[in-house]
């Protein structure tokens, strides 16, 4: 047994808070957002938009080779992130993905039992698989979703559209990604 499964359990551990504090984050925002959180729930939104590009590069990488990895999925998906931060200024989408990344390729890099590995790429899929059909199930239900604190009055607000740079479902009506993400961090984690 190598030293990547010996502290395979502890990073599961973490991976578990962190998820589990991701979802917290999404439920008070939705439930309790004032003006001073406008930016909070738009790089929010916008993570989970960014979700997409997340969930497929952990089964990519997973699956595929180091050298795929190294080479093509890491810079490729990190255009994603960095493009959006060097945009925003805001450097919670890629310090999330670099985590995301570095903590995936903890199995890249070293040989390890193909159980495990097996575990990794199951873990991987059933995330995407969730992502989708969470997604489409609260992109389809949007009329009924409550918006609890994030409703017309907030996305109107001046301090709301000072902060958004985009258009579309997600930011027009911020209680959907919100909720997507707070459903999504709350029944599924890498």
């Amino acid at each position: 047994m190598n030293i990547i499964e010996r502290i395979d359990r502890p990073c599961e551990y973490v991976e578990v808070a962190q998820t589990a504090l991701i979802a917290c984050q999404y439920l008070y925002l939705w439930l309790f957002a004032g003006p001073d959180d406008a930016y909070k729930v738009y790089s929010l939104a916008i993570l989970m938009a960014f979700e997409f590009v997340m969930v497929h590069s952990g089964l990519f990488m997973a699956a595929m080779p180091l050298k795929a990895s190294i080479r093509l999925f890491i810079p490729l998906y990190g255009l994603f992130a960095f493009g959006h931060s060097m945009r925003e200024g805001d450097y919670t989408i890629v310090i999330l993905y670099l985590a995301t990344v570095l903590n995936r390729m903890r199995f890249a890099f070293f040989n390890v039992s193909k159980s495990v590995k097996q575990r990794v790429v199951k873990q991987s899929m059933i995330a995407l698989a969730v992502y989708f059909v969470l997604t489409v199930s609260v992109v389809c239900a949007e009329s009924v979703i409550p918006s609890f604190s994030l409703g017309a009055a907030f996305s109107e607000s001046a301090s709301y559209t000072r902060e958004v740079r985009a258009g579309g479902l997600f930011v027009e009506k911020p209680y959907v990604p919100i909720c997507l993400g707070f459903l999504y961090y709350s029944v599924c984690r890498y």
